[in-house]
């Protein structure tokens, strides 16, 4: 470990009644990417928490090229060079992109900010990263993707040795993410040392040049990536193998419970037609941005179609609100549960009766009270969902279990359709395996499901049939048996490249 240019050495922390680390340990070279995994709850926070000086461990050293480092605060982490990046980021909206770069640190002369010398620095770090950025904007005129890239310029202006990214793709499309990549590989070419946090494996071994799997916090083991696969990191993550990590497909039927008709909104959506059957989970797949996330808010009532029928059991409805939707026996999970999914300030009991309030659980006009707790803790309990207590604030939960909360809310309703957009987006692999199985379950009880996703395993392992999206329109359908990677994605691109050729000629 002494050749190691970062080391953390035997890292404990206790938070009340948990012990978060137990005797830690990890080393790092110079220029390596390493990515931190595990299940929420593993530690991989509380561990890049203390190497930032946002947390102190109780016991454990930190080393950096070779000599014992201290400090309290994370003001101390930056001028060594550490600096974490967290998935809501520390940037000014209204300040420019050079200020936001610079901030702290502008240069000044005669008692004033070097306006020219600051834009001067700012580019010259954004040269260095290989990226195009106007400078003079505001940060609140940046895509996520832009702010990202903000953010690391401005490490890079700290002399950057250590770059902290915790689930840096989470709001990212996958174009946005390969740039990252690039911006990531650049930066170990200059000898910076990255620490990589994600749930989503596939990114791990795109990127990463090492893994760290951590436990209920302890260290299980730290492997090079080309000496492990994929299996090998789920087994190492949550004790098990995952054999049966997609549940099997036995439970479609033929009788359609929802079909949409020549669905049109706005230039998103162009003559969309398609059935969800009872007992059978459909897979919309497709590039981002090719109209998914749109087709399910207008089913569900959200927005408002241009024109087209929805039918429930064979009979057009009318869904202009969620409520409609709700009236019609159509659950809705969407794909940014703490913006849409949830009340992320109210406890989990609250947030799992809200969807049922006005149809099940009043008296008069009151909330039946006795019936509420009821009807929260069963389905606690069905889901497994793990809290202090039933009025925990949501937002001190877990992704996993936040998750489960949203999936409960609309369960609770009963649901003979359930519209679900991106199921498993942000928590970890033990708790995807979780909720595949519930989505299983209801259809075995007879829900018909919709599952938008872009992840191509969870499209492959889950769905009994798969339609693909491109340009608005579904362009393809396919039983699981024909469906393959290679042919979900030539469907999903032939329109794609139909139209780049046209705009070329």
């Amino acid at each position: 470990m002494s050749n190691a240019f970062l080391e953390m050495r035997g890292i404990t922390k206790d938070f009340p009644g948990v012990r978060a680390l137990d005797d830690v340990s990890i080393a790092v070279p110079r220029g390596e990417v390493r990515a931190l995994v595990g299940e929420n709850g593993a530690g991989k926070s509380t561990l890049i928490k203390i190497l930032s000086g946002a947390y102190q461990a109780d016991r454990g050293e930190t080393w950096l090229q070779g000599q014992r480092i201290e400090y309290n605060r994370p003001l101390e982490a930056l001028e060594l060079g550490i600096v974490a990046i967290y998935q809501e980021f520390n940037l000014v909206p209204q300040l420019s992109v050079a200020e936001n770069i610079m901030l702290g640190q502008a240069p000044r002369r005669w008692g004033s900010i070097d306006s020219v010398e600051m834009h001067r620095r700012a580019g010259e770090v954004l040269d260095q990263l290989g990226v195009q950025l106007d400078i003079h904007v505001s940060v609140s005129e940046l895509s996520v993707a832009q702010q990202q890239i903000t953010e690391i310029a401005k490490a890079l202006v700290r002399d950057l040795q250590i770059l902290i990214m915790d689930e840096p793709t989470a709001a990212l499309t996958n174009v946005e993410i390969e740039s990252l990549f690039e911006v990531i590989r650049t930066l170990k070419g200059r000898g910076v040392t990255v620490l990589y946090i994600s749930h989503r494996l596939k990114e791990i071994f795109a990127v990463a040049d090492s893994v760290t799997v951590l436990k209920d916090g302890k260290l299980v083991d730290t492997k090079p990536i080309e000496e492990v696969t994929r299996d090998d990191v789920v087994r190492m993550m949550i004790g098990r193998q995952l054999a049966d990590y997609y549940p099997p497909k036995d439970t479609a039927t033929d009788e359609v419970v929802l079909r949409v008709q020549n669905l049109n909104w706005s230039d998103s959506l162009h003559d969309v037609n398609l059935e969800v059957r009872r007992g059978e989970i459909v897979g919309v797949a497709g590039l981002e941005g090719q109209g998914q996330r749109e087709l399910v808010r207008v089913i569900v009532g959200a927005v408002r179609r241009d024109s087209g029928e929805i039918y429930r059991d064979g009979q057009p409805i009318r869904i202009e609100s969620p409520f409609d939707a709700l009236r019609a026996r159509i659950g809705f999970i969407p794909d940014d549960r703490k913006a849409e999914g949830l009340v992320l300030v109210r406890p989990a009991n609250e947030n799992i009766a809200l969807a049922s309030l006005r149809e099940r659980l009043r008296s008069f006009l009151f909330v039946d009270e006795r019936r509420e707790r009821s009807f929260v803790s069963k389905l606690i309990e069905a889901l497994d969902i793990k809290l202090a207590g039933r009025s925990q604030v949501v937002m001190n939960l877990s992704g996993g279990n936040q998750q489960k909360v949203v999936v409960a809310k609309w369960l609770g309703t009963e649901p003979e359709v359930l519209i679900v957009s991106e199921p498993t987006r942000g928590i970890d692999v033990g708790s995807k395996s979780e909720i595949h199985h519930i989505m299983r379950d209801l259809a075995r009880e007879g829900v018909g499901i919709l599952m938008v996703s872009s992840e191509m395993p969870e499209i492959l392992g889950m769905s009994d049939r798969i339609v693909v999206m491109s340009g608005g329109r579904i362009v393809a359908e396919m039983p699981y048996e024909a469906a393959t990677e290679a042919a979900i994605m030539a469907a999903a691109t032939t329109d794609v490249l139909v139209e780049e050729s046209a705009n070329l000629g």
